[in-house]
């Protein structure tokens, strides 16, 4: 028998699925990966590193940094500035 547990709202972020996903592939080794990130999430609620070594990593592939308060933005809000400021890829 089967099944489904709805742990948090998540309609935000599988409407930005793709841009999730390749952003957690991006910033989290597998160990590390998240395996559910809900609409009220940010990045302390799924990060457990210094801030410091996040930013040497979004730097790379986003060419941004992040302060003090993005770190405390729902994940779909940095997921849509991220994306709007430095486009996919």
């Amino acid at each position: 028998m089967s099944q489904e547990f709805d742990f948090a709202e998540d309609d935000k972020l599988k409407e930005r699925e793709s841009q999730l996903s390749e952003f957690l592939d991006r910033m989290f080794d597998n160990e590390d990966r998240p395996y559910f990130v809900s609409d009220d999430a940010c990045l302390y609620d799924i990060f457990s590193g210094r801030d410091e070594d996040f930013n040497d990593r979004l730097q790379k592939w986003y060419g941004k940094a992040l302060t003090g308060d993005d770190f405390r933005r729902p994940v779909w809000q940095l997921l849509d500035s991220l994306y709007r400021q430095c486009g996919p890829g």
